[in-house]
């Protein structure tokens, strides 16, 4: 009991009551395991919180209590706290703690304080925040962990979400406590979460590709344009198209993810439809928007005006679309280059209800139920020189 109390930093006092108590079992002739250290020191917390051994040992004899679940968050050797605080582990990595410290706040993670024991998984965390650190900076590493960790959060929140509807919220529903329910679904979680993380992992990691790619075939066009050296243009250029809902984001904290994705998915079947319909096909989704592809720069301002009308019809957030023509490369299933950097940036510049098109869209586009009124040349980030814009509206 001693060295339990000692591994999860509670009083040998406490162990003992949750012994006594039958919420503990620990065996004498093993080794102290993670899991027996994670409740005893989760039991801890609660019970500074004020719920007594004694309260949750009521519990837990009515059905209505179980710690099924530790295995699942808590149950991994990594999540075991060592002896090494976080000031050690700083001064051992020579890296300021208030430095790294805030670093690690920008990813929504509780601040680290100097006397606070490490996870194992926290030390190889913070380990290599502080080779980030040295590689590019506080500012840009500080941006970077604000993004994942911003998008990690919504991620977890709708997985948590999906976890109970298609698993707690069916086994209570059938009449199971829930003590019952977690003991059963507890010899599942871990392999549902193993699913979640190689998923999130395999689609991280194809973003990544695409966009290191996107990056590496930019540098391309660059030096070819730089060394004036020219290459072949299509007559007949094809085009891309970026399409947002207006709001998205407030949207989702007004009213909660649920809603959010059901406003998604009606979106994405407004485009998909119209999208065929016009001889073109969406390549990929951003959450909130889409990339279409079109073969010809008609195709593309006839598709974004009916967008624009239907979306507005089944009373979604107002959507902004902005359309580029020009070469674009294909590789491993998607198009880069200029055109689609520029369909994107000319996207953000619409307001919602609003196309906006390239000159090269106007060039190359005769319709007669569509009118371009041109708003300038525009400043676009990451785009050298200004860029003629026009507005694309139904006659």
């Amino acid at each position: 009991m001693d060295e339990l109390a000692t591994r999860a930093g509670v009083p040998t006092e406490l162990v003992k009551r949750l012994v006594d108590a039958q919420l503990l079992t620990p065996d004498p002739s093993s080794l102290v395991d993670v899991k027996e250290v994670s409740l005893v020191n989760l039991v801890g917390s609660l019970e500074a919180a004020g719920m007594s051994v004694e309260v949750l040992s009521e519990a837990a004899k009515r059905n209505q209590l179980s710690f099924a679940f530790l295995d699942l968050v808590l149950g991994r050797p990594e999540s075991l706290v060592g002896e090494e605080t976080f000031e050690d582990q700083c001064a051992r990595l020579g890296a300021d703690p208030a430095t790294v410290s805030e670093t690690v706040e920008a990813a929504g993670l509780p601040r680290p304080q100097l006397h606070d024991r490490l996870r194992k998984e926290d030390v190889q965390g913070i380990t290599d925040v502080t080779i980030a650190l040295a590689l590019a900076g506080a500012p840009l590493i500080s941006r970077l962990m604000r993004v994942h960790g911003e998008s990690l959060r919504r991620v977890t929140e709708m997985e948590a979400h999906i976890y109970h509807l298609v698993f707690e919220e069916p086994l209570l529903a059938s009449g199971l406590s829930e003590q019952q329910m977690r003991d059963q679904i507890s010899q599942m979680s871990p392999e549902v979460q193993g699913l979640a993380e190689r998923v999130l992992m395999w689609i991280y990691k194809r973003h990544r590709d695409h966009e290191t790619l996107s990056h590496l075939i930019g540098h391309i066009e660059e030096a070819v344009s730089a060394a004036d050296v020219g290459y072949a243009r299509s007559k007949f250029p094809p085009a891309v198209g970026f399409a947002d809902l207006t709001d998205y984001t407030g949207l989702t904290e007004r009213q909660g993810d649920y809603v959010a994705v059901e406003v998604a998915a009606a979106f994405s079947q407004l485009v998909t439809r119209d999208a065929a319909e016009c001889g073109g096909r969406p390549l990929k989704w951003l959450g909130d928007g889409v990339m279409v592809y079109f073969p010809q720069p008609a195709q593309s301002a006839r598709f974004a005006l009916e967008l624009v009308e239907h979306v507005a019809q089944a009373e979604l957030p107002p959507v902004h679309i902005g359309l580029s023509a020009g070469p674009v490369i294909y590789q491993d299933g998607d198009y880069y280059g200029k055109t689609v950097n520029l369909a994107a940036r000319v996207a953000t510049q619409a307001v919602g209800g609003e196309v906006l098109v390239t000159q090269e869209v106007v060039d190359n586009c005769s319709l007669e139920d569509v009118d371009f009124s041109s708003i300038g040349a525009i400043p676009l980030k990451g785009i050298a020189t200004p860029v003629m814009l026009h507005r694309a509206t139904r006659i």
